[in-house]
């Protein structure tokens, strides 16, 4: 991650993924997914059905 101070607005910073942290997020990405899948999977499925829409609509910024 390269982080950089914006010229016009001093108060924020502006992040860009280097091609490490691309590479890295690519290489960490299957590990991710399954721990997702995997958290849920032990719960009632009432609970895992909420939990997964819960999810879903914090993934859509609801």
């Amino acid at each position: 991650m390269a982080i950089t101070k914006d010229g016009k607005d001093r108060r924020r910073k502006l992040g860009t993924m280097t091609d490490a942290g691309r590479e890295l997020a690519t290489a960490l990405a299957p590990a991710v997914v399954g721990i997702s899948e995997e958290m849920p999977a032990h719960s009632h499925p009432v609970e895992r059905d909420q939990f997964l829409c819960l999810h879903a609509a914090r993934r859509r910024g609801s």
